[in-house]
């Protein structure tokens, strides 16, 4: 028995242990250089390369993004008067002028509870996502359309043809049932279109054309920024006289769609 021995053995064995230790904590230290991206995705830009010392006095350093490109987010602002619409989950048609011919559908996934004011107009961001983006690509602009209500098998008009007087909405229906369509209404020094021939509209013309229909009032329906529903009041078949500067007359028995476009669009994120 040595007793020096003994103690050197011991000495030693608590050497090995604080290496080890200091050795676990030289690891855990490395482990730090190691920049481990918090999602998998794709990288879609790059602040620093391999070698670089990166300087970190005291803020944040960004070394490079990283997108989870199997979905797209871009944010556009709805107007204060068509806020109220839209809820999450509605489904949105989405375009890029980038991929002309190409349409993609995309989701309400979040509404911002404050809204921004600028010139005295008030809009709120809403937050759209695309689940299948395709070729679309971060930073493309796009266009967007919230459909916030649709209606199928339907009796329609062009917005312009019906008129609203004292809260209650009118058009101007031909006498008589008909089945004609795109028929407009005459006014003096103009051309009269849609009825198979066409000549000039003289004040003669006018009055016959005004004996020659009557003013109906009419129930509305959902309407976008073309066409508006009819509810009641008019039959499919009828004839209904549009101004000129409207196209077409009456739609019986088509898709109505209740699709609202909002300004804005956005940039993808």
């Amino acid at each position: 028995e040595d007793d020096s021995l003994e103690d050197t053995i011991y000495t030693n064995s608590l050497d090995l242990q604080d290496a080890r230790i200091s050795l676990d904590a030289q690891k855990k230290e490395l482990d730090d250089y190691n920049i481990i991206s918090p999602i998998d995705g794709t990288v879609v830009s790059k602040y620093y390369k391999e070698g670089d010392t990166v300087n970190n006095t005291g803020g944040s350093v960004t070394l490079m993004t990283v997108a989870d490109l199997t979905k797209m987010v871009f944010t556009m602002d709805v107007d204060e008067l068509d806020v109220s619409k839209v809820a999450l989950g509605q489904e949105v048609n989405v375009t890029a002028d980038a991929l002309e011919g190409e349409s993609f559908t995309g989701e309400v996934t979040n509404i911002a509870m404050e809204g921004e004011s600028q010139n005295g107009v008030t809009t709120y961001p809403v937050e759209i996502t695309i689940s299948e983006p395709g070729k679309l690509r971060p930073g493309m602009n796009v266009n967007a359309e919230i459909m916030v209500q649709s209606k199928k098998d339907i009796l329609y008009l062009p917005v312009a043809a019906v008129t609203k007087t004292d809260g209650k909405a009118y058009v101007n229906v031909k006498s008589g049932t008909g089945t004609s369509s795109g028929d407009v209404e005459a006014v003096p020094g103009e051309r009269r279109q849609g009825t198979g021939d066409e000549r000039d509209t003289g004040p003669a013309k006018e009055a016959f054309a005004s004996q020659d229909r009557e003013r109906r009032e009419v129930v509305l329906g959902i309407n976008n920024s073309d066409y508006i529903e009819i509810v009641s009041g008019l039959q499919e078949g009828e004839t209904v006289y549009v101004p000129q500067t409207a196209s077409g007359s009456l739609n019986g028995n088509g898709g109505f769609g209740g699709g609202m476009g909002f300004p804005g669009g956005g940039r993808m994120r």
